[in-house]
């Protein structure tokens, strides 16, 4: 399984989102690298507890088929949830804006899961553009997390940051 996300992950080339219709005139519309920084207050530990987790995502550089303009973008996001470092993430639902280089922005909804993959956290987002530029396209989007430093996670002031690399697309469904 591994292999499969590093290979997504560095080359999505007629990969199309599993939202796709299967339609062949479905069109990759934007595909970007991402980048994700991750800041955990307090800190992880082995034990889960309500952390506030704080975070940008940078997608670049960017190809688009349709807006050859959008090269880049990014995102905040705050929220808290009960995690440790047996447990980064969690599956759920949530919206996400983007900024793009040109100001425009892009709002989509999604559904994540979160599965471990060799000790590394891997975040799978699937939705819909709702609103802005793209809209009514499928997304998906596939991150990485690096391995926690176990040592940290046993420490009293936990693991306070985590970094990430992936791939987000958005296709056209006819």
């Amino acid at each position: 399984m591994l292999v499969v996300v590093m290979c997504a992950m560095t080359s999505t080339a007629g990969w199309a989102a599993p939202t796709s219709s299967g339609n062949s005139a479905d069109v990759l519309e934007l595909t970007c690298t991402l980048t994700s920084d991750n800041t955990y207050h307090p800190g992880l530990q082995l034990a889960p507890r309500s952390i506030a987790v704080t975070g940008v995502r940078d997608y670049g550089p960017c190809v688009s088929t349709t807006a050859p303009g959008i090269t880049a973008g990014s995102s905040s996001f705050a929220t808290t949830a009960p995690l440790s470092c047996l447990n980064p993430g969690q599956s759920q639902g949530g919206t996400e804006t983007i900024t793009w280089n040109d100001n425009t922005t892009t709002t989509y909804a999604f559904s994540q899961t979160v599965a471990d993959v060799a000790g590394q956290a891997v975040l799978t987002r699937i939705g819909t553009v709702t609103a802005g530029r793209f809209t009514g396209n499928a997304v998906l989007s596939i991150l990485t997390l690096a391995s926690l430093d176990l040592l940290g996670c046993l420490s009293t002031s936990g693991v306070t940051s985590q970094s990430g690399v992936g791939v987000l697309e958005f296709t056209s469904l006819s």
